[in-house]
């Protein structure tokens, strides 16, 4: 098996992951190829499938393949025929993992996530909002990176800590150029779309770091940066959970009280403001000066 690590977890696995990191030590996580059974999925929408246990969870995505992942511990891969391979592990880094870190407890966040002073930003929102060109920015200025799209909160501990994942941004052509890069040097995430995968070379943060602010980003014709009450605070934590990303079944299976409580306890714990921009990215050096300056007030 490969071996590797991520989100603190040692990962051995049937197949090549070279997104993550090379670790060896004693297996934490095993992803294994093997043939799951798909009865009794539930559609979430046109491509994707989804049923939860209290210990188990079974997730399709059509042209990818089914992946069922055990109680935080296993997850076995059944690759459809004609499966493209970077396409697996894109699945398998992205909502699977998210479903095996909330398994192990871990709050997970729709987020990408920078280290600023050994203090965690995080920036939040739905899909195509720029979380992870903000924080390619922020990071691009000499601040660590922590994640991208699936961030992981630790609350069991007196700060919620923010888990390194793995060093990889997920960006668009545009995105890429307005960061000093060439796109067509870097590869395709999925044979049918123009997203890529930048590795980041230096500056991943390799340690949690206690998450002190989220940014929910939204649009808006200047660019505003507006505190949330606690309440709504709770409300967007709630919204952009990954758990919410499945319905309500996830969350039906494992215990929505103890999801709450966590995002409850988070919002009471950190600071979080919604993140008014315009959508060009000619402002993207504007955007990120407005950040930091906010982060230093």
């Amino acid at each position: 098996m490969y071996c590797y690590t991520a989100y603190g977890l040692s990962i051995h696995s049937d197949l090549a992951l070279p997104e993550l990191v090379t670790e060896t030590r004693n297996a934490d996580v095993v992803f294994r190829f093997g043939k799951v059974n798909g009865a009794g999925l539930e559609l979430l929408d046109e491509t994707r499938s989804f049923k939860a246990t209290p210990n188990e969870a079974y997730y399709y995505l059509e042209g990818v393949g089914k992946f069922l992942v055990c109680e935080g511990r296993e997850v076995i891969v059944d690759p459809s025929s004609n499966a493209y391979e970077r396409t697996v592990r894109l699945c398998l880094l992205g909502p699977i993992v998210a479903l095996l870190l909330h398994q192990r407890g871990e709050l997970v966040l729709h987020a990408s996530t920078v280290d600023v002073g050994g203090n965690a930003i995080s920036f939040m929102g739905g899909q195509g909002w720029g979380k992870s060109t903000l924080a390619a920015a922020v990071h691009v200025r000499g601040y660590g990176m922590l994640a991208d799209d699936v961030t992981a909160i630790h609350m069991n501990s007196s700060k919620p800590m923010a888990i390194p994942a793995y060093p990889q941004l997920k960006l668009w052509p545009n995105s890429i150029i307005a960061l000093g890069h060439t796109p067509e040097a870097l590869p395709v995430l999925h044979p049918d779309f123009t997203k890529r995968a930048l590795r980041v070379t230096s500056g991943f943060a390799v340690m949690p770091s206690p998450l002190k602010r989220v940014y929910v980003i939204a649009a808006g014709p200047h660019v505003e940066v507006e505190p949330l009450s606690p309440q709504e605070s709770l409300i967007e934590l709630l919204r952009h959970s990954y758990a919410a990303r499945f319905g309500n079944h996830l969350l039906e299976a494992t215990g929505i009280a103890t999801h709450f409580m966590h995002c409850a306890r988070l919002a009471q714990n950190i600071s979080v403001f919604r993140f008014r921009r315009p959508a060009s990215l000619s402002l993207l050096s504007e955007h990120v000066s407005t950040l930091i300056n906010d982060l230093a007030h």
